[in-house]
């Protein structure tokens, strides 16, 4: 009996001794990390163009709806997100917000960089494109 103790008390050792060594820098699926090279966090839903008047004048505001990817992060994961280096003004409520430019020019493409943050720091961005047309 105690042989075969000895025998498998021997085997363990041997399996804790051959761990790989993981390259860190080759971890990119984390959309927490800024290194992410995974499917895009961010993606457009839609746009519109909302015509308004003010003071006689014909103004056009510019309005994209994008959806943040919650499902390629860890279940109940907490995040920011900031457009164009800032955080965003509106609340992201299911998983979804709006970015509005007021003052838009019709035939104008107007992108957006978009970054996932959390306690963490900064991390996966992509960018989102769309014209502004009636």
């Amino acid at each position: 009996m105690k042989s075969h103790l000895w025998i498998l008390a021997f085997g363990l050792l041997l399996l804790g001794c051959g761990k790989e060594v993981v390259d860190v820098s080759t971890l990119t699926t984390n959309p927490f990390d800024p290194a992410y090279a995974g499917t895009p966090v961010f993606e457009m839903i839609q746009h519109r163009t909302i015509a308004y008047t003010e003071d006689g004048v014909e103004h056009y505001r510019h309005e994209q709806d994008v959806r943040v990817r919650t499902d390629l992060m860890p279940s109940g994961a907490e995040f920011q997100v900031f457009v164009d280096l800032s955080p965003i003004a509106t609340p992201v409520v299911q998983g979804q917000f709006t970015i509005t430019r007021e003052e838009a020019t019709l035939g104008q493409t107007y992108c957006h960089t978009i970054q996932l943050a959390n306690g963490g720091g900064h991390g996966a961005k992509n960018t989102v494109c769309a014209t502004a047309t009636l």
